[in-house]
């Protein structure tokens, strides 16, 4: 047996308790980033500043000890990268189907109260939003992680050639290291674009409600059909008012 419609004043209800939770989580993904951003920056800063101090040292301390430490806490710091560029990435996307989960509810009451357009200023449709077409600043953020991560890297690649090669090679070792860092950041770039054109897809193909400048002027079919089982009828089209004032 199915169930029954719900009341329009019960589904207004859950509409706007549904809207509440996808701005927090979409608030809640944004601040963190930040947060992320900033302490992995500040992490950086510091265990990088201690490595120069012990590499200051090597005339106490013997240096392939030095080396093997910052080596290590070079690794560390670029671990901590890599979490934190995944985060964002994640970050990233869920923002994106947050901001279309959104844009689904304002295109709900929408139809529900057409008078409620011209007060409208964010979008109501439900297309790939611009957090995985890489044209936000948040990608800048990203790639800053990366260039973090990549240095860190090549740090600690580099001593480690230093450790296994000998004191005449230590310009191989410095051009092992950069080339490392340059195919770690390559890496992470392709990898993330990866995974961003993925995201994009996934958008476009559960895509409902596409944005005005779709060649056609029939609302979607799935449009249609959730506005039916929610006892709305589909708005008219263009083209429909367009017939019916020529009938007249």
């Amino acid at each position: 047996m199915l169930p029954e419609a719900p009341s329009s004043a019960l589904a207004k209800e859950f509409m706007l308790e549904e809207y509440k939770a996808l701005e927090s989580r979409f608030q809640g993904y944004r601040i963190e980033g930040v947060n992320r951003f900033n302490s992995y920056v500040t992490s950086t800063s510091v265990m990088i500043g201690g490595a120069l101090i012990l590499l200051a040292n090597t005339a106490t301390v013997p240096w392939r000890l030095v080396y093997t430490m910052v080596m290590l806490v070079m690794l560390v710091l670029s671990s901590i990268g890599i979490d934190a560029w995944n985060y964002i990435i994640v970050r990233q996307i869920e923002s994106d189907r947050f901001e279309r989960g959104l844009a689904r509810i304002r295109r709900y009451f929408l139809h529900t109260l057409p008078t409620l357009e011209p007060y409208l200023v964010n979008k109501t449709h439900d297309e790939p939003t611009l957090y995985v077409t890489h044209q936000t600043h948040a990608h800048g953020i990203r790639r800053s992680i990366q260039t973090i991560q990549a240095v860190t890297t090549g740090f600690a690649g580099g001593l480690a050639l230093s450790l296994l090669l000998t004191d005449t090679m230590i310009l191989s070792a410095i051009l092992g290291g950069i080339g490392l860092s340059l195919v770690d950041y390559v890496g992470l770039e392709l990898l993330g674009q990866r995974r961003f054109r993925r995201a994009y897809h996934r958008a476009q193909a559960t895509m409902q409600f596409p944005p005005p400048s779709e060649p056609s002027l029939h609302p979607h079919p799935t449009e249609n059909a959730a506005l039916s089982e929610l006892g709305l009828q589909p708005a008219r089209t263009q083209e429909q008012s367009g017939d019916t004032a020529n009938q007249g």
